[in-house]
């Protein structure tokens, strides 16, 4: 990538503000380590108990709201439909993939793999970490706030377990490790999706299935804005808060000076760099 291509992710969040102030309708998924893993058609266990991630097991720490398990020999479907939603490409369908990461030597591997699914950059491919990390709190102060005051219908996919605390229009929950459900699951909250009203921003937080959902609502929908918000907004779901390092930011960093935030940053590897 040369120096007058090389996205910014402080221009690309101020981009999605301009076209949420300008009511034109886009779509932003995330492509992560494990999409990345599923794409790659490799084994993924995420339980309270362990991590089966790139062919090594690991201790975790995750809730039971995260657990997943996808096994390439019985979850093909599922992994066709994300395959499809990394090949597509349209005007306002933004995708953020993995970018570089000084704890994550196999970040970059994971970017060109990306990369190469979607025919090479161009201004639709952004951060998988725009509204998280780096940009968490201007996510939190800025478009947050602007969403919630937009008089927009609010859609919220995320986990069974949620307990919305701001103003919303529905709720579509989504049950635990919805990969051994997956055709059941799609087509229920699919249907639900299809019949929200034009102008709705969906905010959703289902793990790989937002990707899906993401992608088969822009073929549909054209009318609607949807962010895969992630763990974002986990709080405001009375949902686990701290189970990211940039939670902190709200809690236990939350009054330190700036130049403490930066650091906490840096040392986190929470910086975004392409």
């Amino acid at each position: 990538m040369n120096k007058y291509i090389k996205p910014n992710p402080k221009n690309h969040f101020n981009l999605f503000l301009k076209l949420l102030d300008s009511n034109t309708p886009f779509s932003y998924i995330r492509f992560s380590d494990g999409e990345v893993e599923v794409l790659r058609n490799r084994d993924l266990v995420i339980s309270n108990r362990k991590i089966i991630f790139r062919g090594k097991e690991y201790k975790n720490k995750y809730p039971q709201l995260d657990s997943k398990k996808f096994s390439p020999l019985f979850d093909k479907d599922f992994r066709k439909d994300l395959l499809e939603s990394s090949l597509y490409k349209n005007k306002y369908f933004y995708k953020g993939i993995r970018t570089f990461s000084i704890s994550d030597p196999e970040a970059l591997i994971d970017r060109e793999f990306l990369l190469r699914l979607n025919g090479g950059f161009d201004e639709y491919i952004t951060f998988t970490d725009l509204l998280i990390n780096e940009n968490y709190l201007l996510f939190r102060s800025k478009m947050l706030p602007f969403i919630f005051n937009s008089n927009k219908r609010l859609v919220v996919v995320s986990n069974w377990r949620s307990k919305i605390k701001f103003d919303y229009y529905k709720h579509i929950k989504v049950n635990d490790n919805f990969i051994q459900n997956y055709q059941d699951e799609l087509k229920n909250i699919f249907s639900n999706l299809i019949k929200i009203p034009s102008g709705s921003i969906v905010m959703c937080s289902a793990s790989s299935l937002t990707n899906i959902l993401g992608y088969k609502l822009f073929k549909k929908r054209r009318d609607i804005t949807f962010l895969d918000v992630g763990t974002a907004i986990n709080d405001l779901l009375s949902l686990p808060i701290n189970t990211r390092t940039y939670h902190k930011f709200l809690t236990e960093y939350k009054n330190y000076s700036y130049l403490h935030k930066c650091f906490k940053l840096f040392i986190n590897d929470l910086l975004i760099n392409w």
